[in-house]
């Protein structure tokens, strides 16, 4: 019998679930309860030592409690303190937050704990931390040593911030004490304190100024506020500063709606201190842009475009920063799958549009006007308003012949010079040849 009952322990050892690197797993404290529910662990390998009331795990090894998980290659849970000793590779999942760092501890019972070497990604304000220590102090706290912050994800961020010292409220601030502002990676103010907001609310505020040097500002500093008027509109106000050529003030007001409504408008001036060097450039400058879609129920929609600038340089001389074209205009085309022209375009166009499709037929009456920046160019010519009525083949019952129209009317009038109408009308009628 003794026999038998060898051969069947050698039987499960070699063909049961733990072998051939089969995932153990089991509850944790099965006889306690825990805020969130309980606790299980996931391994290639469990044991358990009866004399220190230990769990030890190894491979692959998953902790988890609802939407937490606790990753690691090894790990020892006590069964008395319900403190997790985690090394290599330690992940923790907290919902849509992430924990990273080499080795750590954290109690199961409390949610809290520490990592080494620890990486805190916070998503839904794009918050990055990084500190050699840094404490989980509670359900919504952390606290960091020798810390980094930013919400760039490249390796070297546009700007951070180094704190001695950094504790971290969720839907509240991170300070910071002996804090170092770093662009680009180099360090440009000191702060024995420093805040930033940690919201995955909008909130109104600062944003983080920026410094550079340009050859036709100079020495420029950009020092936004942040308006947050409602869950969906905002309005941006730039402060700028340029050594070259004075103080420009600026403004972006953004609104959200169902759908594809959005409308982005900003505007930017200044009083020119340089000389101008150009006939038509002024000391006034200014630029005002921005698009709109809107849709008008019933199928209707309603696009538009602005684009004005006071003379054919602004674009050349302040094209960087918050407030250059280039970053406006690839912003808008995200937004509204289009942009502006580019700035060596001495024609600026705006326009605007409401169209619907029917079945087999679009209408549309649309606006267009060019500004013209260099004087001695061609005038062109505006449309105000044009028309346009089109079909696709439609077939005419049981001929064999389709029918289509493409049709419009325009307006034409220039600043300083003729104007007139035009019509077209193109019927078209065509056979599908068998072949």
């Amino acid at each position: 019998m003794r026999k038998w009952i060898i051969i069947l322990g050698c039987l499960i050892i070699l063909f049961g679930p733990e072998s051939a690197g089969a995932v153990m797993e089991m509850d944790l404290f099965k006889t306690e309860r825990f805020q969130g529910g309980p606790w299980r662990i996931q391994a290639e390998m469990v044991t358990y030592d009866a004399n220190r009331h230990i769990y030890i795990a190894e491979g692959e090894v998953v902790i988890r409690q609802g939407d937490r998980r606790l990753r690691a290659d090894q790990v020892e849970v006590d069964e008395r303190t319900k403190v997790a000793r985690v090394k290599g590779g330690v992940v923790l999942v907290m919902g849509e937050d992430i924990f990273t760092g080499q080795e750590g501890e954290f109690n199961l019972a409390t949610r809290c704990g520490e990592m080494r070497g620890a990486k805190l990604f916070l998503k839904k304000n794009h918050f990055h931390v990084e500190s050699p220590l840094l404490r989980k102090t509670g359900e919504t706290t952390y606290f960091a040593e020798e810390a980094k912050v930013t919400t760039c994800d490249a390796d070297t961020p546009v700007w951070s911030f180094a704190a001695s010292k950094l504790s971290i409220v969720m839907e509240g601030y991170a300070t910071g004490r002996n804090s170092i502002l770093r662009l680009g990676g180099i360090p440009v103010l000191y702060l024995p304190a420093a805040v930033l907001p940690v919201m995955t609310t909008r909130q109104s505020g600062l944003l983080i100024p920026s410094y550079g040097q340009h050859r036709a500002g100079g020495s420029v500093v950009e020092a936004p506020f942040f308006w947050a008027i409602n869950n969906y509109s905002d309005l941006t106000f730039y402060q700028t500063v340029l050594s070259n050529r004075g103080y420009m003030q600026g403004a972006e007001y953004r609104r959200r709606g169902h759908g594809e409504a959005a409308l982005n408008l900003r505007f930017f001036y200044i009083n020119d201190s340089y000389a101008p060097y150009n006939e038509g450039t002024t000391n006034r400058r200014y630029w005002a842009a921005g698009m709109i879609n809107q849709p008008l129920g019933d199928g209707w929609e309603a696009r538009g475009t602005l684009d004005r600038v006071s003379d054919d340089a602004y674009l050349k001389d302040f094209n960087f920063g918050y407030m250059g074209l280039n970053r406006y205009s690839r912003d808008l085309l995200m937004e509204f799958g289009r942009d502006l022209e580019q700035e060596d375009v001495n024609t600026r166009v705006s326009s605007f549009l409401v169209t619907r499709n029917f079945s087999v037929a679009n209408f549309t009456t649309y606006t267009r006007y060019y500004e013209k920046l260099i004087p001695n160019d061609p005038n062109l010519f505006n449309r105000v308003p044009g028309v346009s009525f089109s079909t696709v083949p439609i077939s005419l019952g049981w001929l064999p012949l389709t029918f289509g129209i493409d049709s419009s009317y325009n307006y034409f009038y220039q600043n300083h010079g003729m104007t007139g109408d035009r019509t077209d009308l193109h019927p078209m009628t065509t056979q599908p040849l068998m072949t």
